[in-house]
């Protein structure tokens, strides 16, 4: 299996694996050293110690682990398990609350083994006085199969967080989304009455990625059935803002270079609400490194608490 397709689940599990070769079980610790799960993989880490060919792997992902440790952020959220009860603990939801605050901010975290610094980053300049509820995809599939706090399903997903957010006392909500977690965050802020949406690099359309991996009805038609109940109604970002008399603001940023993302976002150009923020000059589908170091993001988040 790809490693951009293996799920959380299948890494922790190829990581456990004793009879699994070194390598392979190192590759699955890096794999969710970057996702979070630093504490529960330092042991086995530590164990692959005396594999000669891998010290200096091993030596960096235990540096990495001790880094985990020092940023505190572990000691600062609190993983929300819901009452799904999954089998392994992903931490696919993690929550810094403030009883006091009416406000929210939910962030889609997209799916590149980089969940922790992400999560780290952002809550460096994410305001303090309001709650904010990170989440990862442990099916590393853009959100589509849901989370598995919630339960299986976008539409589980989506009536999960929205009881979440309303046990908080949250009543104005904002959404923010990178990466995979774009389309997540711009369907679920538009769907529930999020009051601003931020989407970085997002796709705003997955007709064509889940209409690739669906699986062939005519040879699995049991699977093509659950997979299709899984996803949403709507795989198309145009359609949902089309249809809303009063859109809230919706800010897309991508690579002004980056053909792919330009184009996802510049599809929506013109419609009422969306207002595009192109890095001109810049290629890479990756945006929020280069936003944090430029200090735009902290701005992107302040136009955003103001809408």
């Amino acid at each position: 299996m790809s490693s951009m397709l293996a799920t959380i689940h299948d890494s922790f599990a190829t990581a456990c694996d004793a009879q699994a070769a070194p390598d392979v079980r190192l590759d699955a610790a890096e794999r969710l050293i970057g996702e979070g799960l630093f504490e529960e993989m330092q042991p086995i880490v530590e164990s692959l110690r005396a594999v000669p060919d891998l010290k200096a792997r091993v030596a960096r992902a235990l540096a990495a682990c001790r880094q985990f440790q020092r940023w505190g952020l572990h000691r600062q959220l609190e993983t929300y398990r819901g009452e799904a009860g999954a089998s392994v603990e992903t931490k696919s939801v993690m929550i810094a609350r403030r009883p006091q605050s009416a406000r929210c901010i939910v962030v889609f975290i997209g799916a590149a083994n980089q969940f922790w610094i992400s999560a780290y980053m952002l809550s460096r300049i994410l305001p303090q006085d309001c709650n904010v509820i990170f989440l990862k995809d442990p099916f590393r599939f853009s959100y589509l199969m849901g989370l598995d706090a919630f339960g299986y399903g976008h539409g589980a997903m989506t009536a999960g967080l929205s009881q979440l957010i309303a046990q908080l006392g949250a009543t104005q909500v904002y959404v923010v989304g990178t990466s995979s977690g774009g389309f997540a965050a711009l369907h679920f802020g538009l769907t529930t009455g999020a009051r601003a949406v931020l989407a970085c690099s997002p796709a705003t359309t997955l007709v064509d990625f889940a209409a690739y991996y669906r699986p062939v009805a005519s040879e699995a038609p049991e699977n093509a059935a659950l997979y299709d109940s899984r996803l949403p109604d709507v795989l198309d970002v145009k359609p949902l803002l089309a249809g809303l008399a009063s859109p809230p603001p919706v800010t897309l940023v991508f690579g002004g270079a980056h053909a792919t993302d330009a184009a996802m976002s510049r599809r929506l150009a013109g419609m009422p609400g969306v207002r595009l923020h192109a890095i001109e000059g810049f290629d890479r589908h990756d945006v929020l490194p280069h936003l944090l170091a430029s200090g735009e993001m902290k701005t992107l988040l302040s136009e955003l608490m103001q809408s």
